[in-house]
């Protein structure tokens, strides 16, 4: 439980640091405003530093909330519908909005929800806990970004989901992917890495429940991790995400969420 916020802005970056009691966990939250050249890039860097921290506080998440100019409308939007209630209605495009700065101002929310959620089971997923990234005994996920590892190789569940939210900043790092400026154009393969980035954020959660949610159970978070979930799997759905194959691990889980 969150016993403290202490909030400290400055014209280009806010940083909200959320700080709870014994046997909690800190979050640091990089909040980018940018547009109209302020701004360089979508997000800016926070890799190093939340490395540095994990190696001195293993319990510190860093994580990015970055809105570009172009996005702070849909921003508004999202938080303005969620406050609401009905995730249906939050994750529908807005009428008159461009689709793809839709799904970049909610890539940006789900890679933190994601993130957060992970971060709390960090003392028990471990290495020796969970040697492979499984979701139950009949699914396993090996690593691979085409560029610095081209052949998936088998890591533990932990390793899995560092290579995963390092490889995730880096697109959202990336300017011509994650365009910055007003105006700017979206890549011809931007929905395509969307795609692939909701795939494996879907990957996180299905380790989360077949291996870890009992002890989200223990830790009195089900219900935040349940609702995290419907809202990211009523968001994949309306946009075709994520291959109903992809879905398989958790397919009756999926199934009760879009029959409500």
């Amino acid at each position: 439980m969150v016993t403290t916020v202490k909030v400290v802005k400055s014209m280009l970056v806010l940083l909200e640091v959320l700080a709870s009691g014994d046997g909690g966990f800190v979050v640091v939250v990089e909040v980018v405003i940018g547009g109209l050249g302020i701004c360089s890039s979508y997000c800016s860097p926070v890799e190093n530093q939340r490395k540095m921290a994990l190696i001195s506080a293993p319990s510190v998440i860093f994580l990015h909330m970055c809105v570009p100019m172009q996005g702070a409308q849909l921003k508004k939007h999202i938080d303005a519908t969620l406050g609401s209630g009905n995730l249906r209605e939050a994750v529908r495009l807005p009428p008159g909005e461009d689709l793809n700065e839709w799904l970049a101002v909610n890539t940006v929310d789900f890679f933190n929800q994601v993130n957060l959620l992970y971060g709390t089971l960090t003392e028990f997923c471990t290495a020796s806990t969970c040697p492979a990234m499984t979701a139950g005994s009949k699914y396993e996920y090996r690593w691979a970004d085409g560029v610095t590892i081209k052949k998936p190789i088998e890591v533990s569940a932990p390793k899995y989901v560092e290579y995963l939210m390092d490889w995730i900043e880096s697109q959202l790092d990336d300017e011509s992917m994650f365009p910055q400026k007003l105006g700017a154009p979206f890549p011809p393969n931007f929905q395509d890495v969307v795609k692939t980035i909701f795939k494996r954020l879907f990957r996180v959660y299905a380790h989360i429940y077949h291996t870890h949610f009992q002890k989200i159970v223990s830790l009195k978070e089900e219900a935040h991790l349940n609702t995290c979930f419907k809202h990211f799997v009523l968001f994949t759905w309306e946009f075709r995400l994520i291959d109903k194959g992809e879905l398989a691990p958790l397919y009756e889980l999926v199934e009760s969420i879009l029959q409500l």
